[in-house]
């Protein structure tokens, strides 16, 4: 009995533990965003000078892995310390030969730019590490998602990983526009039906388990995986509509569901406060939610056709830069000027706009980084991995984190054993990456 109620307890706290955060500033986001970007940049130096260097998976562990886990745990609260070390290098970078990249015959040439990769790779490691580390006390509080209103670190990865499938997508998009409508609309079907089936295991594992829960995240039976499978639905619906008609499209419905959200106390109080009696209302966070995750989809299928385009390396960043400065200045109006706040739970037009702003400001410098200063000639190996199978990279980050809280006290690790633990499980998805034996095709 003393032991079902020991587990009890320690469920109620690692559900506490993760609820009621009020986020992060910008700059904490920015902060953590820019140690990835240059220690990326550090290892592109080093392999230019060293190309001995470019295949040592040591090396690329070292700056391009664990230098995004410290960020978010020992470095956590001045990731700054983080970006010193890198700026260094980039310093260095900055006055190395022109002819620097000389290897551009090494250019990858399988149908995704350089920048796409790296800029993918970070975004799925630092979520894969954000979703074991924020059970550990070493992960700071203000990292974790929030209960209502600002926006953290973590949901700032939901939304990229949103952003990021937009992107896919437009390839998809341009392939599938040689087939009939009948063949798009079985390939969309397919892919929804793959993610809700890895939805539905979840849910169905989560209350077997009795695994701790986050209500307020997506409701009580919703997640993730839900939200991620209606999203090809999408390319469904918009089939017959340019990829600029889309757009408009999906803005004019954020714009009408934000108009709800300020204009109507009660719609408001209804998300906020109802009572969960039946399937809608158990659910409304991820329900409701979803248009605010559709118009960050297709503003990522928008900069798809930037990235996806055969524009060179100049007008493509020209094009990032124009998109960046606009995205920026919507985010700047209504953080400052908006009187609804921003809401990752409800996924208001803040958050997308500051999700967006923000990953386009991230693919841009990593365009600068990779394209413009090294000709696209060096990608770690494991970028190139994580790139190519991220989505299984993704499910098995989610079942390691549940094996492990299965194991371990996480709550009340001390700092040396987390990180032990987190590095440990770092190096594991790293090797599982590079040698993972299938690829899941969605």
């Amino acid at each position: 009995m003393s032991s079902i109620q020991d587990a009890a307890d320690l469920k109620r706290r690692k559900e506490e533990f993760v609820t009621g955060h009020s986020g992060s500033s910008i700059a904490d986001l920015r902060d953590v965003t820019l140690a990835g970007i240059l220690c990326n940049a550090a290892w592109i130096f080093i392999v230019s000078r060293n190309p001995w260097l470019k295949h040592s998976f040591w090396l690329d562990f070292s700056l391009n892995w664990l230098s995004l886990l410290f960020s978010v745990t020992i470095f956590g609260e001045q990731p700054l310390l983080t970006c010193m070390i890198a700026l260094s290098a980039l310093g260095v970078l900055t006055n190395a030969p022109k002819g620097m990249p000389k290897q551009k015959e090494e250019k990858r040439n399988d149908g995704q730019s350089a920048t796409l990769t790296v800029y993918r790779s970070t975004m799925l490691i630092l979520t894969s590490f954000a979703i074991l580390a924020v059970d550990f006390p070493i992960f700071p509080r203000k990292y974790a998602k929030v209960e209502t209103w600002g926006i953290s670190l973590m949901d700032l990865g939901v939304g990229s990983f949103v952003f990021s499938n937009g992107i896919i997508s437009y390839r998809r998009f341009k392939k599938s526009s040689q087939l009939s409508r009948l063949a798009r609309i079985r390939e969309s079907l397919r892919s929804t039906l793959i993610l809700l089936v890895l939805g539905l295991i979840r849910l169905f594992s989560v209350k077997a388990t009795n695994y701790q829960e986050h209500v307020t995240e997506y409701g009580v039976h919703w997640n993730f995986f839900f939200t991620l499978s209606l999203l090809p639905l999408v390319s469904i619906a918009f089939d017959f509509f340019s990829m600029k008609l889309r757009f408009a499209l999906g803005l004019i419905g954020a714009l009408v569901y934000e108009y709800y959200l300020m204009s109507s106390p009660t719609f408001l109080d209804y998300l906020l406060n109802a009572d969960r009696t039946d399937f809608i209302s158990a659910n409304r966070e991820g329900i409701f939610s979803f248009v605010g995750y559709c118009i960050i989809y297709l503003c990522g299928q928008q900069v798809g056709s930037i990235i996806f385009s055969n524009s060179d390396t100049m007008q493509t960043l020209w094009r990032l830069l124009r998109y960046t400065i606009l995205s920026f200045l919507i985010s700047y109006f209504l953080i400052n000027n908006h009187p609804l706040q921003i809401s990752r739970r409800f996924a208001s037009l803040g958050y997308s706009s500051v999700v967006t702003t923000f990953n386009l400001l991230i693919l841009t410098c990593y365009h600068i980084i990779v394209e413009c200063f090294a000709g696209g000639a060096f990608v770690s190996d494991t970028y190139v991995a994580v790139n190519k199978n991220g989505m299984a990279m993704f499910l098995v980050s989610n079942v390691s984190t549940g094996m492990i809280n299965f194991t371990f006290n996480t709550i009340d690790s001390s700092p040396s054993k987390s990180m032990t633990i987190l590095i440990v499980y770092a190096l594991f998805l790293a090797i599982f990456a590079l040698k993972v034996p299938f690829k899941l095709k969605l």
